[in-house]
């Protein structure tokens, strides 16, 4: 699964590491899924998707996805159940 870039991404009204509160108001307003904070402090929009073979569903997560990341300034994906468990699979084996 490739990660979606931030070409032509806005900057962030609020630096969301700094307010939390402004990542929660988009994540309420929009049809996002969740805000990521990982131990290192890296921060990644997950969209998360049963299934995108639909094209329909592929586009909704993306949109979704794309006015999450114009409106917090991060990163983001759309993560499916198949690509979860091979995360996880390769996680094991490392």
């Amino acid at each position: 699964m490739s990660r979606a870039g931030t070409a032509g991404a806005t900057a962030p009204s609020a630096n969301v590491r700094t307010d939390p509160g402004r990542a929660r108001d988009v994540i309420a307003q929009s049809r996002q899924d969740f805000v990521a904070r990982y131990p290192d402090g890296r921060q990644e929009l997950i969209q998360a998707c049963w299934d995108v073979r639909d094209p329909a569903t592929l586009i909704r997560e993306q949109e979704a996805l794309d006015e999450a990341k114009r409106e917090l300034g991060l990163e983001g994906r759309i993560l499916t159940m198949a690509a979860y468990l091979e995360e996880q699979a390769g996680a094991g084996q490392a």
